[in-house]
């Protein structure tokens, strides 16, 4: 992972992309992500068939990613309104008990 992330900064210094940190994290976190879901694999199939298996499951998973992100990206306010509705009403009820317990 390494040698791939120094050699890809290289070509993009020499192409003159400019790039940061952050697109570096991305990347390691892509490549995490990766093997979070590969590496389950060699347990379970084959080792003659893993190679399929995982090409198979990165193509399924990247046709998946663009109606899952549509669907999110429509209803992204809904769901962070919820999530801070509630994360309101949690912080305003441990205040009063932590109120009450310095009584």
């Amino acid at each position: 992972m390494v040698i791939s992330m120094a050699l890809t900064g290289v070509i993009l210094y020499l192409t003159d992309y400019g790039y940061e940190m952050m697109h570096i994290a991305i990347a390691a976190g892509l490549f995490f992500v990766f093997t979070a879901f590969a590496f389950p694999l060699f347990y379970i199939i084959k080792p003659a068939y893993i190679g399929i298996v995982v090409f198979v499951t990165v193509i399924v998973l990247a046709l998946g990613f663009q109606p899952a992100s549509r669907f999110f990206m429509e209803h992204m306010t809904v769901i962070t309104d919820f999530f801070l509705a509630h994360q309101q009403q949690r912080f305003t009820l441990s205040v009063r008990a932590s109120l009450l317990v310095c009584i």
